[in-house]
């Protein structure tokens, strides 16, 4: 899997510090030529906005968390080998969210 993705992350790293490269170009900062984890979310939303005409109140109409959430969970188990085992407990998060601890298959 990783000689297919990382091709890819490459391209995409590269586009995103295009974006960058120009957006400090644009706004008089300096730019270093790195692009840093703490840049990717930022730019990868300004690329999304700036690339794909995309509402997203519209896609999270069509997507609902509650539907949505279970099956990412099941992905993730499926890729990983893993279970998302549901624990009892108080969250810090208000409202009714559920607790769930990893479970590694075969140990």
């Amino acid at each position: 899997m990783q000689k297919k993705l990382h091709p890819v992350g490459l391209k995409d790293r590269e586009t995103l510090l295009k974006l960058k490269e120009k957006e400090h170009a644009e706004k008089g900062y300096h730019f270093d030529g790195q692009f840093y984890i703490w840049d990717y979310r930022y730019y990868d939303q300004k690329f999304i906005q700036s690339s794909l005409d995309l509402d997203e109140s519209l896609v999270k109409e069509y997507f609902p968390v509650s539907v949505i959430v279970p099956h990412i969970i099941q992905i993730y188990q499926d890729l990983l080998s893993i279970k998302f085992v549901e624990i009892k407990g108080e969250s810090w998060h208000p409202g009714n969210v559920p607790i769930k601890r990893v479970a590694y298959e075969g140990g």
